[in-house]
């Protein structure tokens, strides 16, 4: 008697406030389950953040696809992937009004970020903790859209 083999589903775990609770690590005991008891299963890690910042935390599973930017950016087989581009024209638009009303902005590239940031703002603690990426001028060279809005240009 021949058995079929079930296929399984891929899993997919947001990061921060789901299997990380102090922003840094992932648990012991979720680490745990992830590697064995669900070795079963493609699992996919996902996150509003940039692939960047989540590479220290997922140290343990280099191999897995993981998803930034509320999907705008895909790692996945070691290579980044930027799945949603603005246009030049809107991305101009974009820029226009940041310049006009003179507007804080963090934007991520697929790595590298631009920023400016009035007053005390704690928000750049959080970016790029690992310290593996640049500040970039602001300038076109691709745009990723993402939900947030936080918007993605060079």
């Amino acid at each position: 008697m021949k058995m079929k083999h079930k296929e399984t589903l891929p899993i997919v775990f947001d990061l921060y406030g789901t299997i990380v609770f102090d922003g840094k690590n992932i648990p012991e005991d979720i680490k745990h389950l992830l590697k064995y008891k669900l070795s079963n299963h493609e699992i996919i890690f996902a996150s509003a953040r940039p692939i960047r910042d989540m590479t220290g935390i997922l140290t343990d599973f280099l191999d897995h696809t993981w998803i930034g930017g509320n999907g705008s950016i895909v790692k996945q087989n070691h290579k980044i992937h930027v799945e949603n581009v603005i246009k030049t024209k809107d991305f101009s638009t974009i820029k226009t009004v940041i310049e006009k009303n003179n507007l804080d902005y963090l934007i991520d590239d697929e790595w590298d970020y631009a920023y400016k940031i009035s007053g005390d703002r704690n928000i750049l603690e959080k970016v790029d903790q690992e310290k593996i990426a640049k500040r970039i001028r602001l300038r076109f060279y691709f745009l990723i859209w993402t939900a947030w809005p936080k918007f993605t240009l060079y």
